[in-house]
């Protein structure tokens, strides 16, 4: 039964017509009526078996090399632009915050707001969801309690996390000086700190729209107020701030 299949395949798969082959296969069609039936579908079955397991190393072998090439092409053109962008400090931001204001108790307090301007100075390397970076920020503010008009210049030192190509957080924190006219004329040193959910607005990753927290508090240069209780500032505001390349 072996010698007459293995003659039918040979003849298959060769195409080629010799004497000793011809007599195999006038050999091989006289017994192939005897063989059961079963034993013709096993074979078939065992050679289609084979087929599909040499098909499939193919692609398992194919598939790998892809892979293996993708990981050596390294970073893909939008990636490196990501990296670019997010490096660069060509960028600045104004935003407008409200909230409670308080200067000097007893003489100028409530509600106020803000206007910030802010200049990113430099930022670390940009990687998939986390930089450092270093900040400077100028406000002009209103204390509407008493009218007294506030200004102030800082730095502050954080960093920013990225979660996905459209979203990521910002934490950062600082030291500024402050001055006041109007209801209450003095300066005072700061200590601030700020944080912010970042929505990146456009295809250039330095375009963002932030909803940000800012805390503002320290002691006056007048050390006492008249009625000899420590002279301070401090502000708790929420604000939008934009955010965009130049």
């Amino acid at each position: 039964m072996a010698p007459c299949l293995q003659a039918l395949h040979l003849n298959h798969r060769s195409g080629e017509l010799t004497l000793p082959k011809i007599s195999s296969l006038a050999f091989a069609a006289l017994l192939l009526p005897l063989l059961p039936r079963t034993a013709l579908a096993d074979w078939v079955t065992q050679e289609d078996e084979e087929r599909e397991r040499k098909e499939k190393l193919e692609e398992d072998e194919k598939d790998e090399k892809d892979e293996k090439d993708e990981k050596d092409e390294g970073p893909t053109a939008q990636e490196l632009k990501t990296r670019e962008e997010g490096k660069s400090a060509s960028r600045a931001g104004v935003g407008l915050m409200v909230g409670t204001m308080i200067l000097d108790p007893k003489k100028s307090d409530g509600f106020g707001g803000l206007i910030a301007l802010n200049k990113p100075l430099w930022f670390g390397e940009r990687h998939t969801g986390f930089q450092w970076m270093l900040n400077a920020e100028a406000t002009l503010g209103l204390i509407s309690e008493g009218a007294t008009y506030t200004g102030s210049v800082g730095l502050d030192y954080g960093f920013n996390i990225y979660m996905g190509r459209r979203f990521g957080l910002e934490a950062r924190g600082g030291g500024a000086l402050l001055g006041a006219v109007g209801g209450v004329s003095t300066g005072a040193a700061l200590l601030r700190g700020s944080g912010a959910l970042v929505f990146r607005i456009g295809d250039d990753d330095r375009q963002r729209l932030k909803a940000q927290t800012l805390i503002l508090v320290g002691p006056t240069f007048e050390g006492h107020n008249s009625h000899g209780a420590p002279s301070a500032y401090g502000a708790a505001l929420l604000g939008l701030t934009y955010e965009t390349p130049y």
